[in-house]
């Protein structure tokens, strides 16, 4: 069956490598040459029109992970919280902005450095397509070339501290004292091209969830 939420769009089988594979290619849009997406006739009709469009991807993940784990030595402490999601595809529509040149207007805005290893003649293995002011074969029309896995695990949290036990404390009235230091969202490992797998909606004008570094102290009299 078809996964809830996923969206009819063109198959693509990576980027056309040289000019054999272009002209042995028979269904594909007038004007393609090396370093174009291939688009996947999918209705064998010969021709690529939105009749080739097909449901692709799932943003249903298979599982998802939540994991605490706290330790303790002598006066220290750590907790750990991971937090995970697996089996997911996001849409990576910042590719739009770092992989396809014509997407916004090259005289007046930076593209990502990705870019620099796009599909040319010295780089005939590359799955980034050709910077190119051909626009023929419509490189940013929504396709399974956008689409990656959304699988990821973060570091949501972890936090240390030293807890003070002497005797000059409690003759300061102080009966419990603990340093510490917290971070939020500090480490992310993941396979979506520059961006948080966590903002795939607003990727191209969002950010990302913020990294917190906190210090504290605890006391108790």
């Amino acid at each position: 069956g078809v996964q809830t939420c996923a969206l009819p769009i063109y198959k693509t089988a990576g980027v056309f490598q040289n000019w054999d594979q272009v002209n042995n290619t028979s269904a594909k849009y007038a004007g393609a040459q090396p370093g174009d997406l291939i688009f996947v006739d999918t209705n064998g009709d010969g021709s690529i029109t939105e009749n080739d469009r097909t449901q692709i991807g799932n943003p249903h993940p298979d599982f998802t992970l939540g994991l605490n784990l706290n330790f303790s030595y002598k006066g220290f402490d750590l907790n750990l919280f991971f937090e995970g999601m697996f089996g997911n595809d996001v849409n990576s529509d910042w590719k739009k902005e770092s992989d396809i040149w014509l997407f916004t207007n090259p005289a007046w805005k930076n593209h990502a450095t990705r870019m620099l290893g796009g599909w040319s003649p010295d780089n005939p293995n590359s799955d980034i397509p050709a910077i190119s002011n051909n626009t023929a074969n419509q490189e940013q029309r929504f396709s399974s070339w956008f689409i990656e896995d959304g699988s990821y695990i973060k570091l949501r949290n972890i936090e240390l501290g030293y807890t003070f036990n002497f005797e000059g404390l409690k003759k300061a009235g102080i009966s419990n004292l603990r340093l510490y230091t917290n971070g939020t969202n500090l480490i992310t490992i993941d396979g979506v091209k520059d961006a948080d797998p966590e903002q795939r909606d607003a990727s191209l004008g969002g950010y990302p969830l913020r990294k917190i570094i906190n210090f504290g102290v605890q006391a108790t009299f």
